[in-house]
This record gives structure tokens, sequence and C-alpha cells, in this order.
């Protein structure tokens, strides 16, 4: 059995093709079935961006206490809608997620 305590912590390059931009991360637990548990997740959202313009942003998802059983893997999504949350996305936009070399994407989980 493996802990997650705490907050996990997304650091990604997006490039957006829209001047405001909500992203919705999620952190999943999923079995051998592909049947996920949402750990936590977090709504983020991009304002005044540069359309076409890559910036890279740290977010902190809500801190969570889950045991997650062995055999299960940490699964990471990140959208632009979530119907429970009003978001700043237009129809028609879309996000290009990258790691550059010089600021390479991670998600940091703490363990115990």
């Amino acid at each position: 059995m493996l802990g997650v305590t705490g907050a996990p912590k997304l650091h990604i390059t997006v490039t957006p093709s829209q001047v405001d931009t909500s992203l919705f991360a999620y952190l999943y637990s999923v079995d051998a079935f592909g049947t996920g548990e949402l750990l936590t997740h977090k709504p983020y959202t991009l304002r005044n961006a540069v359309p076409g313009a890559p910036r890279t942003l740290d977010i902190e998802l809500e801190a969570t206490s889950w045991e997650i059983p062995a055999g299960r893997k940490l699964v990471l999504v990140v959208d632009t809608v979530d119907p429970r949350y009003a978001g700043a996305s237009r129809l028609g936009g879309n996000v290009v997620f990258s790691s550059p070399v010089s600021s390479p994407s991670t998600l940091t989980v703490p363990l115990r």
C-alpha cells in the first residue's frame, strides 16, 4: 500500500489558443481494469495569455490523504472543460502541452 498525503504539485508548459483559458487538473488512482478513483483536483484559469505563446504554470492540487493499494497507477488528466465549474475557455479553443528541456513538466506527489 502506498500513501499519498499532502498537495501534489504540477509544473507544466502550455500554449493556449485563447487569451483566457481554464484548465482542470485531476489526479486519479486507476486499477488494472481502467476504473479510476479521483484523489484530488484543481481548477486553474490562465488569464491575459498571448495566444500561441508558451506559458509555464505551477499548479498546486488540493491536499489529500489517500491509501493506494498495490497494483494501481497514478494518472494525471488535464482538461479545458468541467461542467462543475464556470470556466473561461470558449468553444473552439485548444491548448498544446509541452515539456521544454529548460523547464521540463513534472508532477510531484507527496508520498509516505
